[in-house]
């Protein structure tokens, strides 16, 4: 299941009618030890925020 930050995150979405929800450290591998997931992504970043319809920030929720 996700955590309750990320469930927010959906509702947040489905309240506005954004169908498409990118969140970085599911869409990008966070264990990889050579960094070529982060290295190949956050290259696209400007192109990924550029075309968002709205871009959520999230404080740091513990166990959230």
């Amino acid at each position: 299941s996700l955590s309750q930050t990320f469930q927010q995150a959906v509702i947040v979405c489905r309240r506005l009618q954004i169908w498409h929800l990118w969140i970085d450290s599911l869409c990008i591998i966070q264990d990889d030890i050579e960094k070529a997931d982060w290295e190949r992504e956050g290259a696209n970043m400007d192109n990924i925020y550029a075309g968002s319809s709205a871009t959520i920030a999230m404080h740091y929720i513990p166990n959230g």
